[in-house]
């Protein structure tokens, strides 16, 4: 994979985190330092002819049906080196992304090689079942699993060589270690959905949101197989709304203060 260099380049620039750009503590303009590229699909085309390349398409549509869209909130995980902040705290993408169906896969794609060294993926086996664990404190959504009852003892670490993928249901409770190696450990996660699973919070997307407006056009942008569909499939599932929805979903910095405890 070519490393969108130009597009890094343009950190050197940013002094906070925004649409783009999650900036590391340590971040200068001297030294970039970066923890998260959002919606990197809209900014290079590489990224977005991978989400929709046929291969990864196909794997995705034996787990959740023939019509495919994807949710236009892709990123790229930086995991800089010797990095304490670039822990990803334990959650359930379903808590972010509430649909009308749970037909919806998580990829995550090795651009470095993700090792137990440098912070690779972790998953707890059988969590896809349910349940749906609490991401609230004091009423508001905080980016990760605050329920006491949560127990992260069976996880088990995913590593990847760079250039696999792996795929995960999104009830599937997972988060990642920080990256204590001296080498990088980036990786493109984005999620798909079948195109009968309508979004309750609307169509996300450059806004890096989980919410957006309920538009048709938007929506069938997002088809990479078969055909959109206006008619909802309804599953009786567990879901939440992530309010405050303008709180940016920083899952670096919001989940810190609420954690139950991290990854290691």
């Amino acid at each position: 994979m070519i490393w969108p260099i130009s597009v890094c380049y343009r950190s050197r620039s940013v002094e906070r985190t925004n649409n783009l750009f999650v900036l590391d503590a340590l971040h200068t303009p001297d030294e970039p330092v970066l923890l998260r590229l959002r919606c990197i699909s809209n900014h290079s085309k590489l990224f977005h002819d991978t989400i929709c390349h046929p291969k990864l398409v196909e794997i995705a549509s034996e787990l959740i049906g023939p019509s495919i869209r994807y949710i236009n909130q892709d990123k790229v995980n930086m995991k800089p080196p010797q990095s304490e902040s670039s822990v990803v705290t334990w959650h359930q993408d379903w808590a972010f992304f509430p649909h009308t169906n749970d037909s919806l896969v998580t990829v995550c794609i090795a651009i470095d090689d993700s090792t137990r060294e440098n912070g690779c993926l972790q998953v707890v086996p059988g969590s896809h079942k349910g349940p749906l664990y609490s991401h609230f404190k004091d009423g508001a959504f905080v980016s990760a699993i605050t329920d006491p009852a949560f127990d992260p003892s069976t996880a088990v670490h995913v590593e990847v060589t760079a250039g696999g993928a792996s795929f995960h249901h999104v009830l599937t409770v997972h988060g990642s270690a920080p990256n204590l190696s001296r080498h990088s450990r980036r990786m493109l996660c984005f999620n798909y959905s079948s195109t009968d699973a309508w979004p309750l919070l609307g169509v996300a997307g450059h806004e890096f949101t989980s919410h957006g407006p309920v538009d048709w056009e938007r929506y069938c942008s997002t088809a990479v197989k078969g055909k959109a569909s206006v008619f909802p499939r309804m599953k009786a599932l567990p879901v939440c709304i992530p309010i405050p929805l303008d709180s940016g979903f920083d899952i670096y910095q919001h989940a810190k203060p609420s954690v139950v405890n991290q990854p290691q």
